[in-house]
């Protein structure tokens, strides 16, 4: 798994603990560039 697949799971895991509901997100930038 790359480490950029990661942080999106555990931003989309950490919003789904807050707030109770699934989200789709679009990844529009790599952080391979940060």
């Amino acid at each position: 798994m790359s480490p950029d697949a990661f942080i999106q799971m555990c931003l989309q895991f950490t919003y789904f603990k807050m707030y109770n509901k699934l989200v789709s997100t679009y990844e529009s930038a790599s952080t391979r560039r940060f």
